[in-house]
């Protein structure tokens, strides 16, 4: 996640409203329904719900990447070579100093 110069993340999108409700109301559930804990068990469940998506997003970026690294979506280096060999070698070379 890039950050601006002051060091605060750049703006994440929101985690809608109602998917931290339920995360909210399991947290309150778990801890056995304590009351006068229901602005903590909400801003847990939107850390939770945040650090889930970042991990999320952080894997496909990372499998597209080494899809990229292994060469998907391309030529196999096996078609490149010759490809390559045939611009490299220069069927007329010239020699220094002739034109």
């Amino acid at each position: 996640m890039s950050t601006d110069r002051s060091g605060c993340r750049a703006a994440e999108p929101a985690v809608p409203e109602d998917k931290i409700r339920e995360r909210a109301h399991d947290i309150w559930e778990r801890h056995h329904r304590p009351e006068g804990f229901e602005v903590q068990f909400w801003f847990r469940a939107e850390r939770e719900l945040r650090a889930e998506r970042r991990t999320r997003l952080e894997q496909e970026v990372g499998d597209e990447t080494d899809a990229l690294a292994a060469g998907a979506g391309g030529a196999p280096d096996h078609e490149l070579a010759p490809i390559a060999a045939k611009e490299v070698t220069d069927p007329n070379p010239t020699r220094i100093g002739e034109r």
